[in-house]
């Protein structure tokens, strides 16, 4: 379908903003007035010119003419002149009215697209988020988007200047109806070809789409790993494969860009070149006023139909890019988290998982028949070699994945019958990459909790050992942090984000390898920490090392798919 592009950004645009566009109906009604006031104003002006006795004044000049008798106005070269004037300069204020109305539609339409992505990606359901690629999402928010702001341009242009053409027509059409219809026709015939083109522009939208995904993510996998690439010394290989990428991405924008010149180039040089074999056949003298009125509306509407023409091929050639848009939204919106169910305050008494297993697949099986009590105000640890699934237990216990069997239960309340949101609200987590935003290593701490003063913020620092090289920094708490936390060591990373998940006043600590960095001495003071901390809060550890298990009153280590507790008497010998 030919204008199917087209008929989706406009009801895309209609259900997004209904008011403004019923405004900017409003203003092209306005505008069309004017036009049309504007050409009624040629035409007695070009008779005045030709016959200055208006002697043989064409219909449109008579009523001119009529009017300015009424209101006792002179005719003469001044007032036709004033008249032309005053209509082109209302026309060209509405057209500038309409622009910025355009213009704000496209503005707000952006807003609202950003508005429903970031809602339907941040309150979807992890196990679907896990499954998007990094390179689409930020291709979107930098790419497609505005794409698809320049299609949305497109459409509401393409409204308004259908609603121009007609009125640009119409007069030359009163005029001469024969002569006008053969040029109408004339037209179409020509512009008919170019709208085939929208096809070909689709299918360079996909790829152009496709590979710009595909593109942002090697880029932003390479910057991330780009000491590794240093190190492999890899840099070379690197630039020609980022390289070469770039170069088929922009050859696809080279095509995009190629199209959008194609019709003007072409279409409005042959409308012209038609007008003047119409208008050569049938010259006189006689006819100067009429033939001005004609080419008047004619040439107006030459551009018009040029835009029109070229903003289809542009809405088809963006309309991959809303479409992926399109599809990411929805795919979100099938899996939200759940915002319902009985509020979670605290842990009264445990949290049991009974008879859960877990994977993916059948062939990656995490977790398999795990029956276990995390209990309150306790230190309960998950010990296990790397890569074998410890992480899967925090992920259960968040809501964040759902066993494939088997219930986990908050007290006696199944976690499905709880609002996750809130389970959440009373967790600190600190997971085993310590992601820190760049800035402060205050306001990364006071992310977690927005209230805390300065002095709160050096008093859990001082609890973790953190304090010191805090305050031993050129500007302490206001110390800049780097992109991903990078200006830190990975040891006062870790410590930041422990102090993060304690900012919190959590009811639940969870630490994901929260202390593998850190030095043996600060272990020690962080662990003794944690111990007096349980007395008031219930917190779950996962590691790797025994060593951080040894102030835990439960001990499970992950085998065989399987978490076993170990026992005092088992469990001293490992330490």
């Amino acid at each position: 379908m030919l204008l199917q592009s087209l008929i989706f950004f406009l009801k895309k645009n209609i259900e997004r903003n209904p008011r403004k566009f019923i405004f900017l109906i409003f203003l092209v009604i306005i505008e069309s007035l004017f036009v049309m006031a504007s050409f009624a104003a040629v035409v007695p002006f070009a008779d005045f010119i030709v016959d200055p006795e208006l002697k043989n004044a064409n219909q449109f000049t008579k009523y001119i003419i009529s009017i300015f008798s009424f209101y006792s106005i002179n005719l003469n070269y001044i007032s036709f002149s004033v008249l032309f004037v005053i209509t082109v300069i209302l026309t060209s204020i509405f057209s500038a009215l309409i622009l910025f109305q355009i213009y704000k539609i496209v503005m707000d339409f952006k807003v609202s697209l950003a508005n429903d992505l970031l809602s339907s990606i941040l309150f979807s359901k992890w196990s679907h988020l896990n499954s998007l690629k990094q390179g689409q999402i930020l291709n979107i928010f930098t790419k497609e988007i505005q794409y698809v702001g320049s299609a949305t341009r497109a459409t509401a242009q393409i409204f308004s200047n259908i609603f121009k053409l007609f009125i640009y027509l119409y007069i030359p059409f009163l005029i001469n109806a024969k002569f006008t219809l053969q040029v109408i026709i004339t037209f179409l015939i020509i512009g008919i070809p170019f709208l085939y083109l929208s096809n070909y522009a689709k299918r360079v939208g996909e790829k152009r789409t496709i590979h710009a995904n595909s593109t942002i993510d090697k880029l932003s996998e390479s910057y991330h790993a780009i000491k590794l690439i240093l190190g492999f010394n890899l840099s070379a290989k690197t630039k020609k494969n980022n390289l070469s990428m770039i170069k088929t991405l922009e050859n696809l924008e080279l095509k995009a860009v190629m199209l959008s010149y194609i019709i003007p180039l072409t279409f409005k040089p042959a409308a012209i070149v038609v007008i003047l074999i119409f208008f050569g056949g049938t010259f006189s003298t006689a006819k100067i006023p009429e033939f001005v009125g004609i080419f008047w509306g004619m040439y107006g509407a030459i551009p018009l139909v040029s835009t029109i023409l070229n903003n289809i091929l542009l809405t088809s050639n963006f309309y991959p890019s809303f479409k992926q848009i399109d599809n990411v939204i929805n795919d979100c919106k099938n899996y939200p988290e759940i915002d319902k169910g009985k509020k979670f305050d605290k842990l009264d008494k445990k949290i049991q998982l009974e008879n859960v297993n877990f994977g993916y697949n059948d062939e990656k099986i995490f977790i398999k028949n795990c029956n276990l009590d995390i209990l309150k105000n306790n230190i309960t640890s998950f010990v296990g070699k790397t890569g074998i699934g410890k992480s899967t237990i925090i992920d259960l216990i968040l809501g964040l994945q759902t066993p494939n069997s088997g219930i986990i239960y908050y007290d006696n309340h199944k976690i499905e019958n709880i609002n996750l949101k809130s389970i959440r609200d009373r967790v600190g987590l600190v997971p085993q990459d310590p992601l820190l935003f760049n800035t402060t290593i205050k306001e990364n701490i006071r992310w977690a909790n927005p209230e805390l003063d300065d002095d709160a913020i050096l008093k859990i620092l001082d609890k973790i050992d953190a304090k010191k090289f805090v305050e031993s920094s050129k500007y302490g708490l206001d110390t800049y942090v780097g992109e991903r936390g990078l200006n830190l060591s990975g040891g006062q990373r870790q410590k930041i984000a422990l102090a993060r998940a304690l900012a919190k006043k959590p009811n639940i600590l969870i630490l994901d390898e929260a202390l593998s960095s850190i030095d043996v001495k600060s272990s020690e003071i962080i662990n003794k920490y944690l111990k007096e901390l349980s007395n008031f809060v219930t917190i779950i550890n996962i590691t790797h090392e025994i060593d951080h298990c040894k102030y835990s009153d439960k001990v499970f280590l992950l085998k065989n798919k399987s978490f076993v507790e170990i026992k005092n008497s088992e469990f001293k010998p490992l330490l």
